[in-house]
């Protein structure tokens, strides 16, 4: 309820003719606002705080996490890093890819495989990493926008304390899914600048332009406003969910689909409304450039917190019932899995 009071309060700032569309990572904003206030409403419905979420809640760090791997994006459980215990310590080795953040987070939630003679769901483990510990090797991956947002993450020999291990021995699988679910909330139903505000930032620049009496170009723009208010009560029922208690589920694949299709339908639209100067435009035409990046990064989206592709098997066995795919290998221990 915090998150629908900010967004609608938000929402009351409409753009005027001084103000200035800006752009970054690939999406647009008129402006930006840090919601600190909803920090101490947070700490005190959550209570008794650790060291590290009370300094996260400050926003005095940035963490990321490792998930994806070169041979598990979409199949996150077949990850292959590696956690072995070693007296009081674990010894962690393997490589992470489309890390968002690593280069400037100062820990990352990272699950490994922690035991191998488990079905590859059971033996993952969780475990909180600082970025900075010998042994880590942060390379970065450029987009073709020329953004620098992900990273690979190399592991060698990182040596972490045993008591860095998140939830239990093996449980690492559930605390991922937590943050997975989470995280398609907080892109498709949060309201956030990713998928609220869309249509009228398009408006003021089809105005701007002066083609806003395009019947076509019309019909597009209201296509994103229905988007976004589709969205907008798809995550008011998310976030009731999660107020009653209730952990986010399929709601939050609908929300991140609907979310998918949102941006990449507004970035197309932006293209429409920048005509050619979208394609072909002057060094010094910055805004024609952002249109540009937004339409280069917009797909991202629906790659980024599971792909399209994975939210509707999750929609398909969770709303609608349909079996799941065969898998012969889904009691089987990882060890004897057959690896590419």
């Amino acid at each position: 309820l915090q998150q629908k009071l900010y967004n609608e309060i938000i929402g009351r700032l409409q753009p005027d003719d001084s103000s200035v569309p800006v752009y970054e990572h690939g999406y647009w904003y008129y402006v930006r606002f840090e919601p600190g206030l909803d920090y101490p409403i947070y700490a005190r419905r959550k209570g008794s705080l650790t060291a590290h979420e009370q300094v996260m809640l400050q926003g005095n760090e940035i963490w990321c996490q490792m998930f994806s791997e070169p041979g598990a994006g979409s199949d996150v459980a077949g990850l292959t890093t590696r956690a072995v215990r070693d007296g009081d310590e674990w010894v962690i080795d393997g490589q992470k890819v489309w890390t968002s953040a690593a280069h400037y987070a100062a820990f990352g939630m990272c699950v490994a495989r922690s035991d191998a003679s488990l079905p590859k769901h059971q033996g993952l483990s969780m475990f909180i990493v600082p970025i900075d510990t010998t042994g880590i090797e942060v390379r970065p991956l450029v987009l073709m926008t020329g953004d620098h947002a992900f990273n690979e993450v190399f592991f060698t020999g990182v040596r972490i304390p045993a008591a860095n291990i998140v939830g239990d021995l093996n449980g690492g699988w559930r605390c991922a899914l937590s943050m997975l679910m989470n995280e398609r909330v907080a892109l498709g139903a949060s309201g956030n600048s990713l998928v609220s505000g869309r249509a009228d930032v398009l408006i003021h620049a089809a105005r701007s332009a002066g083609v806003n009496h395009d019947l076509v170009l019309r019909q597009e723009l209201a296509g994103v406003y229905i988007l976004e208010e589709v969205l907008r009560y798809v995550g008011l029922r998310v976030r009731a969910a999660v107020e009653s208690g209730r952990a986010p589920g399929p709601e939050g694949s609908i929300a991140k689909l609907m979310g998918s299709k949102l941006v990449t339908t507004a970035a197309s639209v932006g293209m429409s409304i920048a005509g050619p100067r979208g394609a072909a435009r002057m060094p010094d035409d910055e805004n024609s450039l952002n249109v540009t990046k937004g339409f280069l990064h917009a797909p991202s989206m629906s790659i980024a917190g599971g792909t399209s592709e994975i939210q509707r098997n999750i929609m398909g066995e969770r709303v609608l019932g349909l079996p799941k795919d065969p898998d012969p290998f889904r009691s089987a221990a990882f060890a004897d899995i057959p690896k590419n």
